[in-house]
Formats: C-alpha cells, sequence, structure tokens
C-alpha cells in the first residue's frame, strides 16, 4: 500500500515539474528587477521578492501585460507602493510615531500610493529640531502623501537648560570663576557644582545641581544676629530648616506686630536671627515682581531678584533697610533685603512692575 502511495506521488511531481520550470526559465515572464511588496509588517533585507510581467497568454491562467509579485508561493497582481525611509541624524536618542504607532529608528516601509502617513518625532531625554531629506521642517507632527519613495532624517538635540547665579561676589562653576551675577546653559542631566566666593576667592559655600530645569540660585550672606532678609527665589521648600537651617528664630510682621514662623516665601520681609556669619545658597525659581494692596502706615515687605524701585512712589513716605545693627534709608528695593516701608495712603504697592 505505501509503495503505491510513494509511486503517485512520484508520478504527480514529474506531470508538475514542466510547469514550474515553465514558471520561472520560460520566456513567458520577463524579470525586470527586484523590489520591494510585502502588503504589511516591517520590510527588511530579506524581504525583497522577484517581479514577474507577463508577455504571453500562459497555462497557468495569468492575463498579459499585468505585473505580478511572486511572495509565500503565490503570484499577485503588482499594487503600487512607496517606500518610507526614516533615519536619526545623530546619536542622540530618539523615536518615531506612525500614524501614532511607536517605533524605532531606521524605519523602512513601503506604502500604498497615495495613502496619508503622520509622522512624529519624539524623544524623552532630549528636544526635536528639524526633519530634513525630502521634507526640510521644524513642524512636528506632520502628514505627507505617499507618491514617491520618500527619504526623512529626524533631527534631535539635547535639551539646554539656564543655571542662573546671584550673590554679591564671585561663584566657581565646574572650576572656573565667574563674576555675579552670571547665567549660563547646560545641557539636561549635566551636574554642576557651584562654588560661591569672597573677595579673596575663598569658598563660602558649596551645592551640587543636576540639571533637569532652569535653575535660580542666589547666595545669601547672614551675619550672626539679627538680619532683615526676603527671598530673590521662590524656594524649592519653602521651610526654614532648608533655607536657613542655623536660624534661631524667624518673624514676619503682620497686623501691626511680630509672628513666629516656620516657612517663608518671596515678597516678604523677615527677621531672622542666626547662630553664626555664614553663606547659603538658595536655589528655586527667579521672583521677579509681585504686588500687593496695603493699608496706609509700616509694612515690611520683600525685594525681587533684581534691583528695582517700588511703587507708587508718591505714596511712599519712606523706604529703610537693616545692616550691621542700624538702619539706612533708600530709594530701591536689592534682592536679598527685607525693607520696612511706610504709606500716606492705601496702594497697590509693587516692586518690579
Amino acid at each position: 500500500m505505501q509503495k503505491k502511495q510513494i509511486s503517485s506521488f512520484f508520478i504527480i511531481l514529474l506531470i508538475a515539474l514542466p510547469a514550474l520550470a515553465d514558471k520561472q526559465t520560460s520566456p513567458n515572464y520577463i524579470i525586470t528587477k527586484d523590489v520591494f511588496c510585502q502588503s504589511s509588517g516591517v520590510i527588511s533585507s530579506t524581504n525583497y521578492h522577484h517581479k514577474f510581467t507577463l508577455a504571453q497568454p500562459s497555462t497557468i491562467g495569468k492575463s498579459p501585460g499585468t505585473t505580478y509579485n511572486h511572495f509565500g508561493g503565490f503570484w499577485f497582481p503588482e499594487t503600487t507602493r512607496y517606500l518610507l525611509s526614516l533615519f536619526q541624524g545623530n546619536l542622540i536618542d530618539g523615536q518615531v510615531k506612525i500614524n501614532g504607532v511607536l517605533n524605532d529608528f531606521p524605519y523602512v516601509y513601503a506604502f500604498d500610493e497615495n495613502a496619508e502617513v503622520e509622522l512624529e518625532a519624539v524623544s524623552d531625554n532630549n528636544q526635536f529640531a528639524f526633519w530634513s531629506g525630502a521634507v526640510v521642517d521644524t513642524e512636528n507632527p506632520f502628514s505627507l502623501t505617499m507618491d514617491e519613495n520618500i527619504a526623512i532624517t529626524a533631527n534631535f538635540v539635547e535639551i539646554p537648560y539656564q543655571l542662573s547665579l546671584h550673590g554679591s561676589e564671585k561663584a566657581r562653576l565646574n572650576g572656573t570663576i565667574v563674576d555675579l551675577p552670571v547665567v549660563q546653559v547646560f545641557f539636561k542631566g549635566t551636574t554642576v557644582i557651584v562654588e560661591f566666593l569672597d573677595e579673596n576667592n575663598n569658598v563660602t559655600s558649596q551645592t551640587t545641581y543636576v540639571m533637569d530645569e532652569d535653575k535660580t540660585v542666589s547666595q545669601m550672606n547672614l551675619i550672626e544676629g539679627w538680619n532683615l532678609v526676603s527671598l530673590p527665589v521662590s524656594p524649592v521648600d519653602h521651610h526654614i530648616t532648608a533655607i536657613f537651617p542655623d536660624a534661631e528664630i524667624v518673624y514676619k510682621f503682620e497686623n501691626g506686630s511680630c509672628k513666629n514662623v516656620s516657612v517663608m516665601h518671596a515678597g516678604l520681609g523677615y527677621w531672622v536671627k542666626n547662630k553664626s556669619e555664614r553663606s547659603y545658597p538658595i536655589d528655586g525659581q527667579a521672583f521677579e515682581n509681585y504686588s500687593v494692596l496695603l493699608e496706609d502706615g509700616w509694612h515690611l515687605v520683600g525685594a525681587a531678584n533684581l534691583i528695582y524701585t517700588p511703587k507708587p512712589t508718591d505714596h511712599i513716605s519712606a523706604v529703610y533697610k537693616y545692616v550691621n545693627g542700624s538702619y539706612v534709608l533708600v530709594d530701591a528695593c536689592e534682592p536679598g533685603f527685607g525693607y520696612w516701608i511706610k504709606l500716606s495712603a492705601e496702594s497697590t504697592f509693587s516692586v518690579g512692575e
């Protein structure tokens, strides 16, 4: 019984061989080129397939003048497709969304003719800059129509962040001495060692920052005993133990009397009694301006991150700051100091506006 099955198999194979040979060698088939012809999935170098154009009528039932693709043992009428090739322009990490689906670079795919494709370059750690190649543009995301083969490169850059330093003297940034105030740019993830210096370049304080956002750092110098201060930044941590860890007590002036506090906010003046003379680096977001409605009389207010003349000038009778144990009459508010002001009438008091 088994012998009959084997014989029948060889008879079928002998009959089929001429047709298979004709399929690949007959002049009825003209090999034109190798092409991409996968209908779905990502194209790779192993997915090249022969394309034949039928020149004459064939015994296997194909029509003359029609181009066919051979894939997976079958012949299919050819559909016009165009290649979209996407590349990354540098070694910075990035990916691309194709119609909302996330893909790695490089990306190559054959789309049907006139297919609409939306591209979006994305990165968790870097910033998209521009497209180059067949499309030169900064728009992201953007759409295109596949009416030809298209090759595009997505270019990314490292994210830059600003480090702003304020103080009375100098600072050393990663070993380089700079005058204050100063603004320098560092890429995301950069470690920056900040050393504030005195007039003799001695280190008064040192802090290390990892640049993951724009940062403003102000050096505040406190003497032993009482200091009248304000914050030139909105601090990351408002607790006094984080801002002035050596402070014995901190007061604010409210409703005609001084009140003990445990947190500090920019825009207000504070009395701080410190155990010893020391410099403190305070980091946060730059406090650029503020305004507040105040009644006539005395108020304890703060400055901003730059020197400003307080307003309204026609209702301000006096402005005092406290320096080394005595009051000084001034016209402008400097960063880091607290101020006693006297208003002649109810006013919207402002600094930096």
